[in-house]
């Protein structure tokens, strides 16, 4: 598990499992933990060289060490060196990685530090999870949080602790990020593979997905005092219960799926931009419902795309959904039925004859999802082909203009 404060950290890293049994000949040793720098500087500090409490890598299936700690306090905070305290590897693919350590720099005047800060884990057979970097570059500013994996893909998660005061920014990137409640005085910022999971979340400025980044924001409860802005080429899925007081802007090319949002002004689908809801399976859990206090503009080459995002086909055999498709069963040439919705489903037409879907939902007001088709072929088999999926569903209410010159 993770320990140490975030914003005033103080302890050592901690060191990595060995490999094998001391009785079985030699038993490579976990890496060490880094060590702790705490350093307080009544006037300048000026980090130009290379400020490291790594972790050591362990021996050949042996556990890394985690990142230690470098905690910085000074009147002013300058230079361009690096700080790091990254989690060590394991020495080959069998052994963990270990976890990135905790980096807190903070200026209590001001900053110029332009350098590089790192707190990256280590690989192994599963590797470990980044750890977090907080800066603060003034007093009149909360702390800039910064959980950014480099690319490494964790296989646990970076708890960011609930009710975590005076933040300001959080940035994440290559992280499977945990939390409770917290309150951010100014950005959230969505890297690639920024997956996270917060109960309660309040934003104060914007929520920032950059240009061809991709990344999945799971939450109870979001509020985004300004813009909810998906960037270029961008990609996010951001499910829970949504509220942007101004607007939502999905960017050329990019592509925003949400489940539930609501937005004061306006939202807005560019040129070659898509608005989705993430895929379901056997059971109805997502759909598109938006509410819009403003206008909503879906722009030429836009498009709101629920393809195959409702009830799923059978993997196997039948289809999921109230108007599933039968599937078939006993033969490799058997095939399977459609599915049902506001016209009911056909039946297979050769084998078994595996019959269609029902028709269901309201007539005058629908909001449920299509249904799955059933899959063709006996799961013995190696022909066996999965049914498709059902198209999805918008649920939408827009309080002045509707503008649909998308695809």
């Amino acid at each position: 598990p993770s320990y140490d404060s975030t914003l005033d950290p103080s302890d050592l890293g901690s060191g990595g499992g060995a490999a094998g049994d001391p009785g079985c000949g030699p038993s490579p040793d976990g890496g060490n933990g880094g060590g702790a720098v705490l350093l307080s500087v009544g006037n300048m500090a000026t980090l130009n060289g290379l400020v490291s409490a790594d972790g050591d890598d362990g021996g050949a299936g042996a556990g890394g060490g985690s990142g230690g700690t470098v905690n910085v306090k000074a009147g002013t905070l300058a230079g361009a060196g690096t700080v790091r305290a990254n989690g060590g590897s394991s020495g080959s693919s069998s052994g963990g990685g270990a976890g990135g350590g905790r980096i807190a720099l903070t200026a209590s005047v001001a900053s110029t530090f332009s350098g590089a800060v790192s707190a990256v884990a280590g690989t192994g057979g599963n590797n470990g999870a980044p750890g977090v970097a907080a800066i603060k570059v003034s007093p009149a500013t909360g702390y800039d949080l910064f959980v950014d994996g480099r690319g490494v893909i964790p296989s646990t998660h970076t708890p960011i602790p609930s009710g975590l005061p005076g933040v300001a920014n959080l940035s994440v990137s290559t992280v499977n990020l945990t939390g409770g409640t917290l309150s951010l005085s100014n950005d959230l910022n969505l890297g690639t593979r920024a997956n996270a999971t917060i109960p309660q979340l309040s934003v104060a400025r914007n929520l920032v997905v950059p240009s061809g980044a991709f990344s999945a924001f799971l939450s109870g409860a979001v509020t985004v005092q300004n813009d909810i802005v998906v960037s270029n080429q961008g990609s996010a899925v951001l499910v829970g219960t949504y509220t942007v007081l101004n607007d939502a802007i999905v960017q050329d090319g990019a592509t925003l799926a949400t489940s539930s949002m609501s937005v004061t002004r306006d939202l807005v689908v560019r040129s070659g931009a898509k608005l989705r809801h993430p895929a379901n399976g056997a059971a109805r859990q997502y759909w598109l419902h938006l509410t819009i206090g403003h206008d909503f503009d879906l722009q030429s080459g836009g498009m709101v795309d629920l393809v195959g995002v409702g009830y799923a086909g059978g993997a196997s055999r039948n289809g999921s959904g109230p108007g599933f498709g039968s599937g078939a069963t006993g033969f490799c040439d058997s095939t399977g039925g459609g599915a049902g919705h506001g016209g009911t489903g056909g039946a297979a037409g050769t084998r078994n004859l595996s019959p269609g879907g029902i028709a269901y939902d309201s007539a005058a007001a629908p909001t449920d999802l299509g249904s799955g088709g059933g899959a063709a072929g006996d799961p013995g088999c190696s022909n066996s082909v999965a049914g498709g999926g059902g198209g999805g569903a918008l649920l939408m209410t827009v309080a002045n203009r509707a503008t649909l010159n998308g695809i």
